[in-house]
């Protein structure tokens, strides 16, 4: 299987996810994430960025594990992604993305088993198209 097959298949599972949490499985979900996933020599970092200085893209964020550089956190190398126009949805989203991709035992034990990385999950053609940021990615 492809990435991109790969990438359809989890975001068909992904449809049927509920995203709607209170905040206290918003708070426990975060809690429970894993501070590093493992790849190779490499350390993968949760984190949120607001992209609102994109005009065409306004007020919008995206959550990741990105992989930390002795300058920081990279943006462009990434395990996966997910986007939204909220901050509690951007969570949400990245909480139930990170649980079917253990639940496939593509993420196990801290460690990334999946073969590609950069996955695009739930996200929309429209957020793609739309933003120069994530099509660089």
């Amino acid at each position: 299987m492809n990435k991109s097959e790969l990438e359809k298949e989890i975001n068909e599972a992904l449809l049927n996810a509920i995203v709607n949490r209170n905040a206290e499985d918003t708070v426990a979900g975060i809690n429970g994430l894993p501070h590093t996933i493992d790849w190779g020599d490499y350390y993968y970092v949760p984190y949120v960025v607001r992209t609102d200085h994109e005009i065409t893209f306004s007020d919008s964020y995206i959550a990741m594990y990105g992989r930390r550089t002795k300058y920081g956190i990279s943006t462009n190398n990434y395990l996966f992604l997910v986007t939204s126009n909220k901050a509690e949805e951007v969570i949400d989203k990245f909480l139930t993305a990170y649980n079917e991709l253990a639940k496939r035992k593509l993420i196990r034990n801290r460690q990334w088993n999946c073969p590609y990385k950069g996955l695009k999950l739930m996200v929309s053609a429209k957020d793609i198209k739309g933003s120069k940021w994530l099509n660089d990615l």
